[in-house]
């Protein structure tokens, strides 16, 4: 097998709770950084999560959200089609977090 055959094989080992508690704190991060950002005057570019701010149920919402979609994760994970999609989803969290460290930096 292939090196890159052995990582995704290891990666295929990796329980979907321990995915989804992750995709739990890269969210929540998340909302930390956003958070932070509205108090420099930053805008939301998510117009469902801006609709939920405008309305005062911006915690709330992404709570509830962040929930949802680890539930999902850590029920599904075990369908081996679906991991893909939990990896995706962590990968882009943390890039969205990566992008407010760095917008957070410039302002």
């Amino acid at each position: 097998m292939t090196r890159a055959g052995n990582v995704v094989w290891r990666l295929g080992k990796v329980s979907g709770v321990f995915v989804a508690l992750v995709y739990c704190v890269f969210s929540l991060s998340d909302m930390v950084f956003s958070l932070a950002a509205f108090m420099q005057g930053v805008p939301e570019a998510n117009p469902v999560m801006a609709w939920l701010l405008h309305h005062g149920l911006f915690i709330p919402g992404k709570i509830a959200l962040t929930a949802s979609v680890a539930v999902l994760i850590g029920w599904s994970y075990r369908i081996e089609a679906v991991r893909p999609a939990a990896w995706g989803a962590l990968l882009m969290t943390f890039g969205v977090n990566v992008y407010h460290l760095w917008g957070l930096s410039v302002v």
